[in-house]
This record gives structure tokens, C-alpha cells and sequence, in this order.
């Protein structure tokens, strides 16, 4: 796990230099999921939110879908049910909207 994140970690520092938004978004993902699966809540919930963010900015709903989906699973996992509603029904909105990926 270790070494997952380190790599990610680098791959992050590269793609930033290149204003790569959207490989960045999807390293978000992963290392979202090592947060959660680690049960560390709070850094799961801060990845959710940048990644959230940065697939916003690159206009890219593919990646937004399933960081609201995502972000529900931060807010299950800590009991807070409405907002994990709230951000599934966004999340499956954008992943169910045609366009763009």
C-alpha cells in the first residue's frame, strides 16, 4: 500500500506541473479509496472534495460522477446519510448526462 501511494504521490507532483487535470482527478480516485478503505475519514473527505473539484474545472462528468458517488460513500461511512443522498443523486445525475465524458 506503501508504495501505491508514493507512486501516486509522484504521478501527482508530475501531472500538477503539466496542469493535467483530469489524470489527476482519476489518481484522486485511488487514493480516495486507499483513505476510506484505511477508514481515514477525514482524508478520504478532503480527496472527495479536490477531486470533486478539479473534475468540475476540467468540465469532465465522467470523473465528477464518480467523485459525488464516492463522496456518498465518505458520508455513509461516517453516518451522515443525507449528504451521502444528497451526493449519490448528483453523482448519478452527471453520470447519466449525455455529452462530454
Amino acid at each position: 500500500m506503501e508504495s501505491a501511494l508514493r507512486v501516486l504521490a509522484e504521478d501527482d507532483r508530475v501531472l500538477a506541473s503539466n496542469d493535467e487535470k483530469i489524470m489527476r482527478a482519476w489518481n484522486l480516485e485511488a487514493l480516495a479509496e486507499i483513505a476510506l478503505m484505511q477508514e481515514r475519514l477525514n482524508d478520504a473527505f478532503e480527496i472527495r472534495t479536490r477531486q470533486v473539484k478539479m473534475a468540475r474545472e476540467a468540465a469532465y462528468r465522467r470523473v465528477l460522477g464518480l467523485a459525488l458517488t464516492g463522496l456518498g460513500s465518505v458520508h455513509t461511512a461516517a453516518g451522515r446519510l443525507e449528504a451521502a443522498n444528497q451526493a449519490n443523486s448528483t453523482g448519478w445525475r452527471s453520470l447519466s448526462t449525455r455529452g462530454r465524458p
